[in-house]
């Protein structure tokens, strides 16, 4: 009875000592992973406010105080008088003949309004009094970009582009930081597409990749440091 009790024993003692081993594990590899993210997070704050104020300074380095108007109502005489260049610029473009592109580029167009989910299903982007609202009051009320459930958002997408639940192979419905916006991946069987939409700005972390707004080097020329980052993040998740 002694050796069977000893035995007993030994066998929990093992099995104790190899479960608080297993717990300590996990633990540690939480705490590394938590670290790795802050320490992430951090370096993408950082990266923002460097390139915020880098094309800050490139962009008053090309003006002098002495060149602003000191009427205000001079800004909005530019702003019209800017209005009425691009109209006739329109009017001057020779006529769109390429009707094979023109389908492709319709559907695209409803992909990238698809990207905003619910928001985008409820019309709220229809007028601009109810797109202010979705940057203003709605943020109070009940902020649909932030606390939408994911079904909602995938049910409104899949509406909007009439594809099937199987055809959604990723949906990442909230940005998650700086560089990293919220996207879907689809299926598109009619179009022969594997499409890849992402959501634009409509949320603060949106805006702090907004801001990333320095010109790095990008294939043969140049891009906007935030969203030449996000591009990368998007391609290595």
């Amino acid at each position: 009875h002694g050796g069977a009790l000893a035995t007993a024993a030994s066998v929990a003692d093992t099995t104790d000592a190899k479960g608080c081993s297993h717990c300590c594990c996990s633990r540690g590899a939480k705490l590394r992973e938590e670290e790795e993210k802050e320490h992430e997070e951090g370096e993408d704050m950082r990266r923002v406010r460097r390139s915020f104020l880098a094309s800050w300074s490139a962009f008053w380095a090309c003006r002098r105080l002495s060149g602003l108007p000191l009427d205000p109502v001079a800004l909005v005489r530019r702003a019209r008088k800017d209005a009425h260049r691009f109209q006739a610029l329109c009017r001057d473009l020779p006529p769109w003949t390429d009707t094979t592109t023109l389908g492709p580029l319709c559907v695209a167009a409803v992909y990238a309004r698809a990207a905003y989910g619910l928001v985008a299903r409820m019309g709220l982007f229809d007028s601009r009094v109810r797109a202010s609202l979705v940057f203003s009051v709605q943020k109070v009320v009940f902020d649909l970009t932030e606390h939408a459930d994911d079904a909602s958002n995938t049910g409104a997408f899949l509406e909007m582009v009439n594809l099937r639940r199987e055809d959604v192979v990723h949906a990442q419905w909230r940005a998650t930081g700086p560089f990293r916006p919220a996207f879907v991946i689809a299926r598109d069987h009619d179009m022969k597409w594997l499409v890849v939409t992402v959501r634009g700005t409509i949320t603060g972390k949106d805006i702090l990749t907004d801001l990333a707004a320095d010109a790095v080097p990008f294939l043969d020329g140049f891009a906007h440091e935030g969203f030449a980052r996000m591009t990368e993040r998007l391609l290595i998740s």
